[in-house]
């Protein structure tokens, strides 16, 4: 300002600060706060029912993943049955089957069981091995159920019959082996069969052991088939005189 100027001079004074309504404003800090409170809620509840649908969504896939493996299951087990069942004859023990039994049990055979026991047959050796733990005695049966009609010319009536059969005229004159080793071989074991038929077990196991003996001299540095022959119980065929001899 020039020299001497008074306080005039400054023009008019400033007006005064509005000083603001401290009421009003916490009610609007307080109205900010509950909407982002409100909002925080509506987050956390969208949250969790996002969570909740994906883990129902999740229970959801579990279940029908897990059906299908069921079905696929039984898909498999029904094709496992069927393909077994198609597999042999015999892997289902037929109906009325003969089987041998250590008790000699006299029981009539109907052709319908003698169709089936003559049909039984297996594609795999499991088949085979299984069939014979649970019917212990019908492979016996069905093979001396065939001894017996080549031997008597007709099938089996009974099953008393089949503890009675000449297994030795059977080996000697329908067995067709050649070698004097097949043929004292088939001779053995058709005489313990028929001593096992017979109830003797005793003297098929004394059998068993003379020819177990025979063959392990056969088989030494020293031995020979013509020196174990004599440690057979088996009565001496032509053939093996000769070796013998």
């Amino acid at each position: 300002p020039a020299p001497g100027a008074g306080p005039a001079a400054l023009g008019p004074p400033a007006p005064a600060a509005e000083v603001p309504d401290l009421r009003a404003v916490i009610a609007g800090i307080r109205e900010d706060f509950e909407q982002l409170v409100l909002r925080d809620r509506a987050g956390s509840a969208g949250a969790a029912g996002r969570g909740s649908r994906n883990k129902d969504r999740r229970r959801s896939r579990d279940r029908r993943e897990a059906a299908s493996r069921s079905r696929r299951s039984r898909g498999r087990s029904r094709s496992y049955s069927s393909a077994s069942r198609s597999s042999s004859h015999g892997k289902r023990m037929p109906k009325g089957a003969v089987r041998i039994h250590a008790k000699r049990r006299e029981r009539s055979v109907s052709p319908g069981t003698v169709r089936d026991m003559s049909v039984l047959r297996f594609k795999k050796r499991p088949d085979l091995l299984e069939f014979s733990q649970r019917c212990p005695g019908a492979l016996a049966a069905q093979f001396l159920m065939a001894v017996h009609e080549r031997l008597k010319g007709k099938p089996i009536t009974n099953e008393r019959s089949l503890y009675s059969l000449d297994l030795m005229r059977w080996a000697k004159d329908y067995a067709g082996l050649k070698e004097v080793r097949d043929i004292r071989e088939i001779q053995t074991i058709m005489a313990t069969m028929e001593r096992l038929a017979r109830g003797q077990v005793p003297q098929a196991m004394d059998l068993l052991a003379q020819r177990a003996k025979a063959i392990m001299l056969a088989k030494t540095a020293k031995g020979s088939w013509e020196r174990a022959a004599n440690l057979e119980l088996l009565p001496l065929t032509e053939g093996s005189v000769a070796l013998a001899s």
